[in-house]
């Protein structure tokens, strides 16, 4: 029997009761030990979860893979219909939502339509998060998330959709997701977050290139999802507590690299608004 789904937790310094809760929902799957594997991935050195996270690949021996968080955990009964999904349809991208509460409530949401991934891009905002995403392995090729920089699943994430020929949705509150103080997002140190910043921008560029060289459907897909990026990073401008100041510096920054101002395009209404707010910064 071959190996369903590889489960890659990159590990760092978290408790190990933390690493020891993830394993053990992850064990308690309706999924024989033949069909799974389970890799740690110390970080070594603070290398970071990108470094982490590429090694494991290279080892899984997985049809599809699955992220998870060592401070997070699945919940059995809800993943249970992302492995019965993943055998009846055997498709590249299977999508799913997470819950910030321990208590877990199995849904009877139905399956989405099937999507091409540049399709599904074009039309939903991106969730970046890769731990929200089941995914089959053969669709990575070359594509390994970027060392070194914060908010690596920001462009990991939306290249890998672009890859993805069959994608669906399962409104399955399968993951839960843990919130405590030592997370990356929870910290407020000024030149911490003036990395961040920084490394947002690296994926906005990065991101740019790509459309550039795209074509097609996944020209428009690009520039939804950095559009929709240079909006989630001032809002987390404003969330880290800068104020307007730090709003204004950051849009110019942003209108000197040529992402500000947003242009007019009817995402949501959300976006309509934050696009027409930008051009007052």
């Amino acid at each position: 029997m071959s190996v369903l789904i590889s489960f890659i937790i990159a590990y760092h310094n978290e408790p190990r009761w933390m690493l020891d809760d993830c394993i053990s929902s992850i064990k308690a799957l309706d999924l024989p030990a033949e069909e799974r594997e389970i890799l740690v991935e110390h970080d070594v050195g603070d290398e970071g979860p990108s470094v982490t996270r590429n090694r494991a690949i290279e080892r899984a021996r997985g049809e599809y893979i699955q992220f998870v968080d060592c401070d997070d955990w699945l919940f059995p009964a809800s993943y249970a219909r992302i492995i019965s999904c993943i055998r009846e349809k055997r498709m590249d991208m299977l999508m799913f939502r997470f819950s910030v509460t321990p208590g877990e409530r199995v849904g009877r949401n139905r399956l989405s339509r099937r999507w091409n991934g540049a399709e599904f891009l074009l039309h939903n905002n991106l969730r970046a998060g890769t731990c929200m995403y089941v995914f089959r392995r053969g669709i990575l090729g070359d594509l390994r998330f970027c060392p070194g920089i914060f908010h690596e699943d920001a462009l990991f994430t939306p290249l890998l959709i672009l890859r993805a020929q069959s994608l669906y949705v399962l409104k399955e509150r399968a993951y839960f997701y843990r919130q405590h103080g030592g997370t990356t997002m929870s910290n407020r140190n000024p030149e911490f977050l003036a990395r961040r910043m920084n490394d947002a921008i690296v994926v906005l560029k990065t991101l740019r290139a790509e459309r550039d060289r795209a074509e097609g459907v996944a020209v428009g897909a690009l520039r939804r999802v950095i559009d929709q990026q240079v909006m989630s990073l001032l809002i987390m401008v404003w969330q880290a507590g800068m104020g307007l100041g730090g709003l204004h510096r950051y849009a110019c920054v942003l209108r000197k690299e040529g992402f500000m101002p947003v242009p007019l395009h009817y995402y949501n209404w959300k976006y309509c608004i934050f696009a027409l707010l930008s051009r007052l910064l």
